[in-house]
């Protein structure tokens, strides 16, 4: 009874040892996972911040480029303005007129202009032939 007493727990012992070394290879596969899981991890984090940052800068180019947009549409429509003032300037020659007393010239359809008597009445073609002789603008001519 002995001896098989002694068979047996010589066989426990063996599977003991051998449930204990396959225990410790799972467990080195387990850590070998491991740490390729924090190498991915970290790698991921990496791509995260890169992505982040790249980001950031996409939206700082979009803002500069918005920006441009913003500022440039108020130029091009103030351009447009002044080319079509220009076009429109060519088209329609003003005339202008003065007192032979007075130091101002107006527009024809000034009302200072209609009380200027025919025989005082003095008419520039333009605006800088009134300017050339020495008289001011007045403000119908400003607007």
């Amino acid at each position: 009874m002995n001896s098989q007493l002694e068979q047996n727990i010589m066989e426990s012992f063996r599977l003991v040892k051998s449930d204990v070394v396959k225990l410790q290879s799972l467990l080195t596969l387990l850590s070998q996972n491991q740490e390729k899981l924090l190498r991915q991890l970290g790698d991921t984090r990496e791509k995260e911040i890169s992505l982040y940052h790249h980001m950031k800068d996409l939206k700082a180019e979009k803002n500069v480029e918005r920006n441009r947009m913003i500022v440039s549409r108020p130029i091009i429509k103030k351009i447009n303005k002044i080319v079509k003032i220009k076009v429109n300037a060519k088209r329609v020659r003003k005339r202008f007129v003065a007192s032979k007393t007075s130091r101002k010239f107006h527009a024809l359809n000034c009302i200072f202009a209609k009380n200027i008597k025919p025989k005082s009445k003095v008419i520039f073609k333009s605006k800088n032939r009134a300017l050339n002789k020495g008289l001011k603008a007045c403000d119908c001519v400003k607007r």
